[in-house]
């Protein structure tokens, strides 16, 4: 029996591309795991990735266990997100 290339669902495209993240860019990671830290690997050249929030962050990964943690941190998140920025809200499957 061959084996496929990437697990059925997953196209084999990094994460940092999926996310948005772009040459130069900078992603922050909100209360993440560090395998999702990992995870993020490869970069775009010259990204950054940081699991503080600065003020004006062009691009979050917020991960939520819960429902409950969605709501108590939401708020502050979207408070520090540009404008412009793009939140990603990161959940365990079937939660």
């Amino acid at each position: 029996m061959a084996m496929r290339a990437n697990p059925a669902g997953y196209s084999g495209t990094p994460l940092a591309q999926k996310l948005g993240l772009k040459e130069g860019g900078t992603l922050a990671l909100v209360d993440a795991p560090p395998a999702l830290v990992a995870a993020i690997a490869p970069l775009p050249a010259a990204a950054r990735v940081g699991t503080k929030l600065p003020k004006g962050a062009p691009l979050v990964l917020l991960t939520c266990p819960t429902r409950a943690a969605l709501e108590k941190r939401l708020a502050d998140v979207a408070a520090r997100l540009h404008p412009d920025g793009a939140l990603w809200i990161a959940w365990p499957k079937k939660s």
